[in-house]
């Protein structure tokens, strides 16, 4: 009897030892947790690591979840907690052999009403000039148990904190209290939705770098925790959020036939502070302006929206690297000169600075020879001078010669010869493909048939249009290196009426009759200087491209058709005084009369070049040299309903207009 009870005596001594070493687990569990709720310091890991007892999340829950305490405390997991112990008073004790730590089950952890979490916002450190204002966003998810709402008595904000309640130092105008950026712009947002807070900011007059703390409250209510936004802003020399610099494009210009399709692609340098993201909700996309949201003329299927060709191809593209566009251009099948305007944006967040792209595009059909006319002579154009390299191609075949027409070599289509003048051996050094060429002879850039030749590193952007580049010509380029004034040329030689082509010395909107009677002029002037020779034979050409006459070549042919219909209606037409081709000088306008040659310029007379009155200039300043037609008078008269065969005998007294061939 008494081994028995003594036997009970131990049973219930180890019970109780149980129950004792399970109260002290998890009254140490419950120390740690109040420690780091009372103080907000971080709970020694090392130490909670080792309380391996395990808890239970009981969150309106109809079963339990076993967590460690120890991963609980790692995350910060604070709350009001309770303390369940497994003894059942109906069960007889039993002998238990401890071979682990003792468990504590039933930790409860309540999810309070309002909290949050921040999922997003426009940027982490705004570059901003002083006194300048910026728009911000942030994103913040309900991860609380009540309902967030826009309007109510307890609605959601985002008020200065730290302390609350002062003036912020980003205060903006449109703020609804000094204190308060933004109420939420989401009418309504339940757990596990996200809020939008949208806002402006002005930067302080003082260039610094500021820190703005926020925070988001239920009105009237509480603050909610987790909902902290932290602002910092860099005031003076902003580097942009977002800014690009155009780097390269596939061409200058575009020349398509009515109704087919060409590949375009542009290259864009990020020289903003935010990182360009393909698939993101900012994503970096190419959308047409001037104005947006419009169906651009030259939409293709392929776009992704009737105002968007291309959205970035490259994935990502930090600050200082660069993206690509890439996208295709579907000419409409009306024939023309046009120009279509696009610009990089990021998605629902912002027009980017510098990412502006204008692209000229001429819809016509493809380059035909012109027809040769017998007796029609050839004529050299000296383009320009240069000290650097010339870089020459062609949208089909070319070749290369000497001027003895020694064949140097055949290149295809899109293939970029270099040629430079060497003072040092008085060579041409012509290098493709890597491969370099020598000559003693000027070099000469041959056409085959129908090709158009490009000087590919020539700028020769008209004023009106910084996005036009007039490098493409008709005929033979050559290489020329004159002696006698130590320059490089390069000399465009081609028939004469193509030559009058590329003039552009009127618009291709003029009156018919003016433009006849201007190219009939020109042509005069040219043909005259081919019989003489003499105006720039120490150079090896016949007139230059912009002081004899202003010369744009292909491109500019190709932007005015009825230029080229003038052309073709006056062929091989002159201006002759007894039979023999004149000198044709014309300028801009008058101030009542013309001069003579005599008045201006040494030699002379000239019967045909002598003062007549100009009635539609007068009281007009003088534009130009004065000798011979008056461009706006003549201008005038072709719209009075004058014929361009009246007008060249007004103002070049005693001529007539024959036919040369």
């Amino acid at each position: 009897m008494i081994k028995q009870k003594q036997k009970l005596f131990i049973q219930e001594l180890g019970w109780v030892s149980l129950v004792l070493v399970i109260v002290a687990g998890a009254a140490f569990a419950l120390n740690q947790v109040n420690r780091y709720y009372e103080t907000k310091a971080p709970i020694n890991l090392a130490q909670a690591s080792t309380t391996d007892i395990i808890i239970t999340n009981t969150v309106q829950s109809n079963f339990q979840t076993t967590t460690q305490v120890s991963t609980l405390l790692k995350r910060g997991y604070v709350g009001d907690y309770f303390i369940s112990v497994p003894f059942n008073p109906d069960t007889e004790p039993v002998v238990v052999k401890i071979e682990e730590m003792p468990r504590v089950l039933g930790v409860k952890v309540e999810n309070k009403p309002y909290q949050a979490e921040l999922i997003w916002k426009t940027v982490n450190v705004i570059n901003i000039a002083s006194g300048k204002r910026i728009t911000f966003e942030a994103k913040f998810k309900n991860t609380g148990t009540e309902t967030w709402r826009q309007d109510s008595d307890h609605f959601i904000a985002m008020n200065v904190t730290n302390p609350p309640g002062r003036t912020s130092q980003f205060r903006d105008i449109f703020w609804p209290q000094y204190y308060r950026p933004a109420i939420m712009k989401t009418e309504v947002v339940k757990p596990g939705e996200t809020g939008l807070f949208r806002f402006a900011l002005t930067a302080p007059a003082k260039e610094d770098e500021y820190v703005e703390q926020f925070g988001l409250v239920a009105e009237n209510l509480t603050w909610i925790e987790g909902g902290n936004l932290e602002i910092a802003m860099r005031v003076g020399n902003p580097k942009p959020h977002f800014a690009a610099q155009k780097v390269e494009q596939a061409y200058q210009d575009v020349t398509i036939e009515p109704g087919k399709a060409i590949t375009f692609w542009v290259d864009f340098k990020n020289t903003g502070s935010e990182t360009w993201y393909r698939n993101s909700e900012h994503f970096i996309a190419l959308n047409v302006t001037a104005p947006s949201g419009r169906e651009s003329p030259f939409r293709h299927v392929f776009w992704p929206q009737y105002y968007r060709p291309a959205i970035m191809k490259t994935g990502v593209v930090k600050p200082g690297e660069t993206g690509r566009f890439e996208f295709a251009l579907q000419a409409p099948e009306t024939p023309g000169v046009y120009s279509e305007k696009f610009n990089l944006v990021a998605e629902n967040l912002t027009w980017i600075t510098g990412g502006y792209l204008e692209i000229p595009i001429i819809v016509a059909a493809p380059p035909e020879p012109v027809a040769a006319i017998e007796g029609e002579p050839d004529i050299r154009v000296g383009l320009y001078a240069t000290s650097s390299a010339v870089e020459i191609t062609g949208d089909g075949q070319y070749e290369i010669r000497d001027t003895n027409n020694e064949l140097i070599g055949l290149y295809p289509k899109n293939k970029v010869s270099n040629v430079n003048y060497d003072q040092t051996d008085n060579k041409y050094h012509l290098t493709v493909n890597g491969a370099e060429k020598l000559s003693d002879l000027p070099l000469r850039f041959i056409p085959k048939t129908n090709t158009i030749l490009k000087i590919t590193n020539f700028e020769n952007q008209p004023a009106w249009n910084a996005e036009l580049n007039d490098n493409r010509f008709r005929g033979i380029l050559e290489i020329y290196y004159a002696e006698s004034t130590d320059r490089l040329w390069v000399i465009n030689e081609l028939p004469l009426e193509s030559y009058l082509r590329g003039i552009a010395e009127a618009g291709n909107d003029n009156d018919a009759d003016y433009l006849k009677a201007l190219l009939v002029a020109a042509r005069t002037y040219a043909m005259y200087h081919i019989q003489t020779g003499t105006k720039h034979a120490d150079e090896n050409f016949t007139v230059d491209a912009t002081y004899d006459q202003v010369y744009r070549g292909y491109g500019f042919e190709l932007r005015s058709p009825n230029i080229t219909q003038a052309i073709l209606d006056t062929a091989g037409e002159m201006v002759t005084y007894e039979n023999e081709i004149v000198v044709t000088p014309y300028f801009s306008q008058t101030d009542g009369r013309t001069r003579s040659w005599e008045e201006v310029w040494s030699g002379g007379p000239y019967p045909w070049l002598v003062s007549v009155p100009d009635p539609a200039c007068e009281g007009m300043e003088l534009l130009g040299h004065g000798v011979g037609m008056s461009a706006y008078g003549a201008r005038a008269m072709a719209e009075e309903g004058e014929d361009y065969k009246d007008i060249l005998p007004y103002y070049y007294t005693g001529v007539e207009i024959n036919k040369i061939y």
